[in-house]
């Protein structure tokens, strides 16, 4: 491997049948024939990006599909003051801006990576091809776009219609949908998050955030520790945001067939 100390980004010879493994575990190309994959790998280009550099930029010309192989991302808008509006966090097998790679545009956000991570670059003719071969592509496709568009409605209609808190506590029953591992009595988030991340995740000052989290430690609803969050009483989050009275369907962030049920 190749590195470059100043742009934190370098070349990773990943062996053929890793990148296979890889695209592999990703929805969009579940069930192709083995010769399909090997094709894709062939085809694509695989680098490290250490953390805190940018894998794109909001407004960067859209080469091509990023798949997060190894690590962990987070997808974001800037604002001209410095503000940042968290879209996503992403981490293995996780596709990054599939609608930018489909229609050739510039990137609509920015993708930092948060840790040393390992992607692969699926140039654009490729991902066209495949969509014009194969069916099963072309709905898969739809699917990623229809969930991904759910999923920032869902976010923008809370911004909009919750309280800091509420917005707060929506944020991490996501991310329970998202990255939800079950623990004795609650539920573990399995993915690491600083509270300016939670902050921009949710649109609110990180001074918001660190008061809202502090009273649901003292409530008894959470714990934080080693920048994970436990939650101990997923009852209570979900009556706090009246949870089954709402008709938001929070599902859409689930990242497997049998997520975890908040």
């Amino acid at each position: 491997m190749t590195n470059n100390q100043d742009s934190g980004r370098g070349h990773l010879a990943l062996t053929r049948g890793e990148n296979v493994a890889v695209l592999g575990g990703c929805n969009l190309f579940t069930g192709l024939p083995s010769r399909e994959l090997e094709r894709i790998a062939a085809a694509s280009s695989t680098s490290i990006v250490r953390g805190g550099t940018d894998v794109f930029r909001e407004g960067d010309p859209s080469t091509g599909l990023w798949v997060l192989a190894h690590g962990r991302t987070k997808l974001y808008h800037s604002s001209a003051d410095g503000r940042s509006q968290i879209v996503n966090f992403a981490m293995d097998n996780s596709l990054l801006e599939l609608g930018s790679a489909l229609d050739g545009r510039a990137h609509s956000m920015t993708a930092t990576a948060l840790e040393n991570s390992v992607l692969l670059l699926i140039p654009r003719r490729i991902l066209l091809d495949l969509n014009r071969r194969y069916d099963t592509v072309v709905q898969r496709t739809i699917d990623e776009l229809c969930s991904d568009l759910r999923q920032r409605d869902i976010v923008s209609t809370i911004a909009a219609l919750k309280d800091a808190r509420g917005t707060v506590v929506c944020a991490i029953l996501q991310l329970a949908w998202q990255y939800g591992e079950p623990m004795a009595g609650g539920v573990r988030i399995g993915y690491q998050l600083s509270r300016q991340d939670l902050a921009d995740r949710a649109g609110i000052r990180i001074e918001t955030v660190i008061r809202i989290l502090s009273d649901l430690r003292h409530e008894n609803a959470i714990i934080t520790k080693n920048h994970m969050i436990e939650i101990t009483d997923l009852g209570a989050l979900q009556r706090s945001v009246a949870c089954h009275e709402c008709l938001l369907d929070c599902s859409v962030f689930a990242r497997s067939k049998n997520p975890i049920r908040t």
